[in-house]
């Protein structure tokens, strides 16, 4: 059954420029916006940390877009023809290699919980690009656990190209500073 769009929504989901934050709420304000023929609202709402007032994110706006374009055929030849489409599909080797894709189970699931999530409470949090409420949802650090499963997967699979670009990254600032004291003890020379 399709969704009526042309009613407010009760959620919206937000983003406050000014403290970088993206929350979930009911708008505190809906004007008509008779022009965006998708969905004639615009949402506003105000932060739940500084109460500046923001408007829905812009993502939401297009998937509101992208739902009310995507209804399939309309006609009966349309959706005939949709139908043959369907015939003869999936193939034994289309079903083979797909039937894995939607499994989930916990016989070798693992969670990293070395780096449990703090925004903003670890010194290294300072030049993250995460989104501060994102990382707040995660049962641990975003990029810790990327680097924990990297690790991870090299070493499970005894393939150590999979921490090429981490450990050229580390060697490189490594060997910058030990060139960086090298040139400041030649010209200086030795200060006790």
């Amino acid at each position: 059954m399709a969704i009526d769009r042309s009613k407010p929504l009760s959620e919206i989901t937000f983003y406050c420029s000014p403290c970088y934050r993206t929350f979930k709420a009911a708008p505190t304000r809906v004007e008509d916006a008779p022009d965006l023929t998708y969905h004639p609202f615009t949402y506003y709402g105000n932060c739940p940390r500084c109460d500046a007032e923001c408007e829905q994110v812009g993502w939401e706006k297009g998937l509101m877009k992208a739902w009310a374009n995507a209804t399939g055929p309309r006609t009966e030849e349309g959706r005939a023809a949709t139908a043959a489409n369907l015939e003869g599909h999936p193939t034994k080797e289309e079903a083979q290699r797909t039937r894995f894709n939607a499994m989930k189970h916990g016989l070798s699931a693992r969670t990293a919980t070395y780096f449990p999530t703090k925004p903003d409470g670890y010194a290294f949090c300072s030049t993250c690009d995460v989104d501060r409420v994102f990382c707040g949802s995660q049962p641990a650090c975003v990029k810790k656990t990327e680097l924990f499963m990297l690790h991870h997967a090299a070493f499970d699979q005894r393939n150590p190209k999979h921490l090429m670009g981490i450990y050229s990254d580390l060697q490189a600032s490594v060997f910058a500073l030990v060139q960086q004291i090298i040139q400041t003890i030649v010209t200086d020379g030795v200060k006790v």
